[in-house]
């Protein structure tokens, strides 16, 4: 019986711990780790995985070791532990000052969503894949996981043998998985300093491309200088509801790009039959870093036949 109390009080601290969390957010759960912009945040979904995880865990080991007559506080917080859950923190308060301080100077420009999506975890504010917040997530999920193996293993000990000094405290995790855990958080944060390329204005923010092509100029910062004799810097383009635009030869510059809408190119070849005007998201890649916003351009065709 001291296993099943041990985890039923376990599970007891983390609903409390969510009901806490709907009180915070509301009729909306995921709210307490949403950002400023409305999209879900990797850095505070980590935290909040590693409290929930640890809130447990520090509950049911208590219980049972109360079940044998122990009423003590755990004697102890391993090393380790206090370092994942400094970690976590840490990372989150980071990266929202990383974020904060660009917006600031102007670096950056964050437009809200309409909604959250689960996608914001893994994908950066223009919905590109996220290697970054990917790994962070994988050795998040990796660690908690063996960690909470361990504590149900520390819990079964205790039910067989009782109370001891080995057993008055949370087990530890792993050394090679803190490592890891670190490379991955300073691996998110790195991005997080690197992102550079922001987009100000575009100027027309609207084209008729009935006749043809249509130029659009793209204002911003951080976009780079092109190699002498390149068009563009390595890895870099303007993109179009997620699909590559022509770039007018020698206009890219450090904070300015002009480029061509064609009505026979994708997206607006893709449009639907009778469908001639939409607004697409104008992002800029920039040296292989997505802008960290877009732009909206709306666009006016010849309607598509059927």
């Amino acid at each position: 019986m001291t296993f099943t109390w041990a985890i039923l009080a376990g599970l007891g601290a983390a609903i409390v711990y969510l009901t806490l969390c709907l009180a915070v957010g509301g009729p909306y759960p995921l709210r307490l780790i949403e950002g400023t912009d409305n999209r879900l945040s990797t850095s505070k979904a980590q935290w909040f995985l590693w409290t929930l995880a640890v809130a447990f865990a520090y509950v049911a080991v208590y219980t049972a070791r109360a079940v044998h007559g122990d009423h003590s506080a755990l004697s102890t917080v391993p090393h380790n532990v206090l370092i994942a859950l400094g970690f976590s923190t840490g990372t989150m308060v980071a990266a929202k000052g990383i974020t904060w301080a660009y917006a600031g100077k102007g670096t950056i420009t964050k437009n809200s969503a309409e909604n959250s999506s689960i996608a914001d975890l893994v994908t950066d504010d223009t919905g590109a894949p996220d290697l970054s917040k990917t790994q962070l997530l994988i050795f998040t999920f990796i660690a908690i996981g063996i960690f909470l193996i361990n504590v149900f293993d520390q819990i079964n000990k205790i039910d067989l043998g009782g109370p001891t000094p080995a057993n008055s405290t949370l087990p530890d995790i792993d050394t090679v998985l803190m490592i890891l855990m670190g490379l991955s958080q300073g691996g998110y944060l790195g991005k997080k300093l690197v992102t550079m390329s922001a987009i100000g204005t575009l100027f027309p923010s609207s084209v008729n491309v009935t006749a043809g092509p249509a130029t659009v100029t793209l204002y911003g910062t951080g976009f780079g200088d092109p190699l002498q004799g390149a068009a563009t810097p390595l890895d870099s383009g303007v993109t179009l509801d997620g699909y590559e635009a022509d770039v007018v030869a020698g206009t890219w510059s450090d904070t300015k790009i002009t480029f061509t809408v064609d009505p026979e190119r994708p997206p607006v070849s893709t449009w639907q039959a009778g469908v001639n005007q939409g607004t697409l998201k104008v992002g800029v890649t920039s040296s292989g870093q997505p802008s960290s916003s877009t732009v909206d351009l709306f666009v006016t065709s010849s309607p598509r036949n059927a």
